[in-house]
């Protein structure tokens, strides 16, 4: 994902679901992020906290620059200088390093920890999603690391905007299942309320990348027969 040696990828769209109900998480392909954050780490979970943010678009060249003599660190575009397609570059040209990343509609998705002076960060956006049950809470900005349930990678095919994700216990494991359709209207605002404050084994969706050619990409997420806890 990156060419500085190391690159963390965090919890961006998530939801909780009671077995045997279904939830919603959604989004669009026509905003994109840059980012500055703080890492910090609690009971050997690391999260990123933004401290800034910046829309951009696929192709773009940012920097990382002090803006005075403390040692601050701001974000500004190099307008001059384009890049690979679907592709975003942050190169550090400020006196210290920093922790930089990336996102879209929703919030970031993927960063850099400790980025040097003088490097460049590259964000390849591609085609995969990463989605994961958890039973434990998920906070935004926080390192998904290899704790999940049961996980899955998927790649939408072309023309198809939508996944169900059917969740099923089975021997005491969660195995989750994918079909592929196409969805053309937006209707899933309607059951945010009914799911965002219930407390039930988490599943939350994260890039590794995003969707070629696609204007409008929706994941719907279905619990089936899942444990509750």
């Amino acid at each position: 994902m990156d060419d500085a040696g190391y690159s963390d990828s965090v919890a961006w769209l998530f939801t909780t679901i009671p077995g045997g109900s279904a939830s919603t998480v959604s989004w669009k392909l026509d905003k994109y992020m840059v980012a500055l954050a703080d890492y910090r780490l609690k009971d050997q979970i690391g999260t990123y906290h933004n401290k800034q943010t910046a829309s951009t678009e696929l192709g773009s060249n940012w920097q990382i620059f002090n803006y005075n003599d403390d040692e601050s660190q701001t974000l500004l575009p190099l307008l001059n200088e384009k890049t690979e397609p679907y592709t975003i570059k942050i190169t550090n040209n400020s006196t210290t390093s920093a922790n930089c990343g990336v996102g879209m509609w929703g919030g970031t998705t993927g960063f850099v920890r400790n980025l040097h002076r003088n490097t460049t960060a590259s964000f390849k956006f591609e085609p995969q999603y990463f989605i994961g049950v958890f039973d434990t809470e998920i906070h935004r900005g926080q390192v998904i690391e290899e704790n999940a349930l049961a996980s899955k990678l998927i790649s939408f095919p072309p023309e198809k905007n939508l996944a169900v994700i059917t969740a099923i216990s089975k021997n005491d494991s969660i195995v989750l299942t994918v079909d592929f359709g196409e969805r053309s209207s937006n209707p899933y605002f309607g059951s945010f309320a009914d799911f965002c404050g219930k407390l039930y084994e988490i599943i939350f969706i994260v890039p590794i990348s995003c969707v070629k050619n696609c204007f409008t990409s929706i994941c719907e997420i279905f619990g089936s027969n899942k444990k509750k806890v």
